[in-house]
């Protein structure tokens, strides 16, 4: 299956592929008028489409199937992650996130963070090449960067206020926390937080926990910050697979 992404297409019979999906479609992959293709907009909905037009610029299609693929899962992954001094590093650690299955990204600011900005648009951009090569239909919320602090006190009024999540706080301590493996449970909703390259503060450790995150240790391995994210995603996937 090649999958295309086109967002809120789901009202419409007929329409036009973006430009830069089109040109993918007919100059990469050389499809022609009256091929079938497949479409997502990010949300469950897949599509069956045929190519009406071959202009890059007016690349028209009609939609011959419309199905929905509802989640089938009652976890939600949540990682929020210091941004990397190296953008690639962060756009690595997204797609990599997206191709394993989460369902939220979170960019802390934190007192070591040592990139204070980056293109949140071009972060979206690798989720949906993401998405789309590792053929699922849902995109997973990206959040523009918050202080730390400021996540800390969201995360904790949704505790409060929707069903029960677990709380997670990824470190190198001199006494070694449980794996996040080992505390996380499956089907549920789980948020771990990742440090910058220079580990979380003793001040902001404190404050986590104030506010009920637990700490885990993610290996003996020194990690990276990016890698660390991966690692915790792929242990919360693997946590929901085999259950328990």
């Amino acid at each position: 299956m090649q999958l295309f992404f086109l967002p809120d297409f789901v009202a419409y019979q007929s329409i036009l592929l973006p430009e830069e999906e089109a040109k993918h479609c007919l100059k990469v992959l050389r499809m022609q008028i009256g091929e079938s293709l497949h479409l997502t907009d990010g949300k469950g909905n897949l599509a069956v489409a045929t190519l009406q037009n071959d202009n890059p610029k007016k690349c028209s299609l009609q939609i011959k199937n419309l199905t929905l693929h509802p989640k089938n899962y009652a976890h939600h992954t949540h990682i929020a992650i210091a941004p990397t001094k190296n953008a690639d590093r962060i756009e690595w650690f997204v797609e990599k996130c997206v191709e394993i299955g989460i369902d939220e990204i979170s960019f802390l600011q934190t007192e070591h963070t040592e990139r204070a900005y980056f293109n949140v648009e071009r972060i979206e951009k690798k989720a949906i090449a993401a998405l789309k090569q590792s053929l699922k239909f849902h995109l997973p919320v990206i959040n523009s960067p918050v202080p730390f602090s400021n996540f800390l006190k969201s995360q904790g009024q949704k505790t409060q206020e929707q069903t029960p999540k677990q709380l997670f706080i990824a470190y190198v301590g001199k006494v070694p926390p449980p794996h996040l493996f080992e505390v996380a449970k499956s089907n549920q909703s789980v948020c771990v937080l990742i440090g910058p390259e220079g580990d979380f503060s003793p001040n902001e450790l404190t404050e986590a926990f104030q506010f009920g995150f637990q700490g885990v240790s993610l290996g003996n391995s020194r990690l990276r910050t990016e890698t660390a994210g991966v690692v915790a995603c792929h242990a919360l996937q693997l946590k929901n697979e085999v259950g328990a």
